[in-house]
Parts: C-alpha cells; sequence; structure tokens
C-alpha cells in the first residue's frame, strides 16, 4: 500500500510540474517571449508600412516643414522622402533611423518613458530615445523597440491619414507591427542635353559641367548631420552622344602653327538613377567633389574645376 502511495505521489507531483511549465510558457508576459526573439539589423533606405493597412507608412508631416519637433505620422504612401528612412545599425542590435527629408532622428519626444509619448523628428545625438531594434513577429512585419523600453504603435489602431505615431508598451497587436521594406523607388530614367555654345576645348568642358549638373540636380542642396552638403537627385550612370560638333583648335609645335580639329559631343542623352539617395559634396576652392552612394548598391564619384556656376541656363 505504501509503494502505491509513492507512486500516486510522484504522479501527482509530476502532473504538478508540467501543469506549472506549461502554465509559465503559455501564460508570462509577452513582451518577455518577444524581447528574447533575434534581433533583425538593417542598413540601407527603407518604408515603414504599418500592418493595419499596407498603404499607409510612417511619415514625416507631410512634408510641410522640416524642423526639430516635426510630427510622425500615419499617412498614405506617396513616394515622397519624408516616408522614407535611413537605418543604420551603430551596434548591440540598435538602429538610427533617419528620415531622408530633412536628416533628422526619429526621436521618443523629451526622452519620456510613458505610453503615448509622442514621436517627432530631432537631431540626431544618440541618446537611448533616438535607438531603435526590429525584432520579427515570424510573419514578415516586425514590432520596433525603443531602448528606453517601449514601442513604436500607432494612436489607437487608426489608419485615418494624420493618425499619431507614438510609443506604448507592447500589445501584439498590428498597430505595432511594422514591415520593413526596402525602397524600390528606384529606376532609370533619361534625359537629353544640348549643350550651350562652345568654340573650343574650354568652353566645351564647362558646357559638359553645367550639364551634368543640370541632370543630377546640384542646386538643390542641403546640410547633413556631419555638416557636409547633400543632395536627393539623380545619378549619372551612363551618356549616349547623339550629336558631335567639330571645333578647330590651333596652338603651336616648334615654332609651328598647328591646328587640330576635335569632334566633340554637342547632344548627349543621359542615363540616370532616379533614387533618394545621399549625394555628399566638397569644395577646397580647386574643385568641386560629388560623392554619391544609394541603397540600392549604384554609387557614383564626379570632380569638376572651379569655376562652377551652379545655376547655368543651357
Amino acid at each position: 500500500m505504501k509503494k502505491n502511495m509513492k507512486k500516486n505521489m510522484k504522479r501527482t507531483l509530476s502532473v504538478i510540474l508540467i501543469t506549472a511549465v506549461v502554465f509559465v510558457f503559455c501564460y508570462m508576459p509577452i513582451s518577455i517571449r518577444v524581447s528574447a526573439a533575434t534581433n533583425q539589423y538593417f542598413n540601407g533606405t527603407y518604408v515603414l508600412r504599418s500592418a493595419l493597412n499596407n498603404n499607409k507608412v510612417m511619415d514625416a508631416n507631410g512634408r510641410k516643414s522640416v524642423e526639430n519637433g516635426t510630427n510622425i505620422e500615419l499617412c498614405i504612401y506617396n513616394g515622397g522622402i519624408n516616408q522614407k528612412y535611413e537605418i543604420t545599425h551603430v551596434g548591440s542590435g540598435w538602429h538610427k533611423i533617419i528620415c531622408v527629408w530633412g536628416n533628422k532622428a526619429v526621436d521618443v519626444w523629451g526622452a519620456v518613458r510613458e505610453n503615448e509619448t509622442n514621436v517627432a523628428l530631432y537631431d540626431w545625438n544618440g541618446g537611448d530615445n533616438q535607438l531603435w531594434r526590429f525584432i520579427p513577429d515570424g510573419n514578415g512585419y516586425y514590432y520596433i523597440q525603443n531602448k528606453m523600453g517601449l514601442y513604436l504603435d500607432v494612436w489607437n489602431n487608426q489608419t485615418a491619414d494624420g493618425t499619431n505615431i507614438q510609443t506604448y508598451q507592447f500589445n501584439g497587436g498590428n498597430n505595432q507591427r511594422w514591415k520593413v521594406e526596402t525602397d524600390s523607388a528606384a529606376k532609370t530614367v533619361y534625359t537629353t542635353i544640348t549643350l550651350g555654345s562652345f568654340s573650343n576645348l574650354d568652353q566645351w568642358k564647362k558646357q559638359m559641367q553645367y550639364a551634368e549638373q543640370k541632370v543630377i540636380g546640384i542646386p538643390q542642396l542641403r546640410y547633413n548631420l556631419s555638416g557636409s552638403l547633400t543632395n536627393y537627385g539623380k545619378m549619372i550612370t551612363g551618356k549616349t552622344v547623339l550629336e558631335y560638333k567639330t571645333v578647330s583648335v590651333t596652338h603651336y609645335e616648334y615654332g609651328r602653327r598647328v591646328t587640330t580639329k576635335y569632334r566633340l559631343p554637342s547632344k548627349i542623352r543621359f542615363k540616370l538613377h532616379k533614387h533618394d539617395f545621399k549625394q555628399t559634396v566638397w569644395f577646397d576652392f580647386t574643385n568641386l567633389s560629388i560623392t554619391q552612394t544609394c541603397g540600392c548598391g549604384e554609387s557614383s564619384q564626379m570632380q569638376w574645376k572651379v569655376p562652377y556656376p551652379l545655376d547655368h541656363n543651357l
């Protein structure tokens, strides 16, 4: 009889233990299970689509202005640079999220760790309120958690344009799930330029410079976080000469006057990579250098000698 009692006690303890394990696994706070998930690292330019409605994305206040405090809200996708974010892994699973429009960081306002704290753009400072990690939900979406602990959240599950985006404790709802989508707005476009008047090599070089500056959009300059000038425009990836002009250049060789004829391009079809990439400009009083890099892998570098009028009419 004692043996039977021991067996029954062992069975009872086993049942209790199994029940406890199942209870802990199934009913422990969801936020604990999610935070234990593997973080995803991102580097590039992305659009953040809400799981509430994939046509609605994280938007920087309708492109009306860009300054510290520009609000982050939900809006229908329109392809604007105020809906594109340069996400960079800065270490230990944490990322900075920089809006392409204005080069300002997505920031938990005032570094407040409370539900319904607003999210806005602010100059990058590297604080915890500007660091985010991406936790996969297993279905192609991500929970975006701020380093202070709360999650990027669409207010009250609303989908109307202008709905505020805030931080809130984890709830697992669609208003906290985001699709991190590579910016697919890149495309190839073509622009044909007829060069202005030229009668010698120097004039031709200047006209080529004016044409290149015009097609890439060099006048549209802004300062980036490091203080360098940046531009979001187009990248030259190819040129096709449609027409030529013959120019005679006279010079002297060993005391003899020599005339050389040059067949120079006068009408050019530029192949352009159209995207919202970063374009950094350096000026050293002798040369203007342009380095262009794009999240989709394209890159280009150009250099022009001064003078370099930025608003020349071809």
